[in-house]
C-alpha cells in the first residue's frame, strides 16, 4: 500500500530514499491571465476539498456557495492577472 506523504515531508522522503546526491526544493512563480471561473476551478482542484467531498460533506456545510459568490462579486469575469507560486522538489542522481 502506498503512503500519502505531507507536502511538508516530500523533501526529506526524497533525500531519506538514499536514491539522489542531491536534492532541492525551488519555489517558482507563474502568472497567466484569469477570471472567478478560474479561481473556482482551482480551489475545487485543491485536494483538501475534495477529500470533503469523498467523505460527503455538502458544500453548503464548508461555505463553497458563499465562496464562489464573493469571488464572481470580487473578480467577474473579465480577465485579470493571477499570480502563483508553485513549489518543485528536485533530486538529482550522482
Amino acid at each position: 500500500m502506498a503512503h500519502k506523504w505531507t507536502k511538508e515531508e516530500h523533501l526529506l522522503q526524497i533525500q531519506k530514499s538514499g536514491l539522489f546526491k542531491y536534492t532541492k526544493e525551488i519555489a517558482v512563480h507563474g502568472v497567466e491571465k484569469g477570471n472567478s471561473d478560474r479561481m473556482i476551478g482551482l480551489a475545487l482542484y485543491q485536494s483538501n476539498i475534495q477529500t470533503l467531498f469523498k467523505k460527503g460533506i455538502a458544500e453548503e456545510k464548508i461555505g463553497l456557495p458563499v465562496f464562489c459568490r464573493e469571488i464572481k462579486h470580487i473578480l467577474g469575469k473579465r480577465g485579470q492577472l493571477m499570480y502563483f507560486t508553485f513549489r518543485i522538489r528536485l533530486g538529482i542522481r550522482g
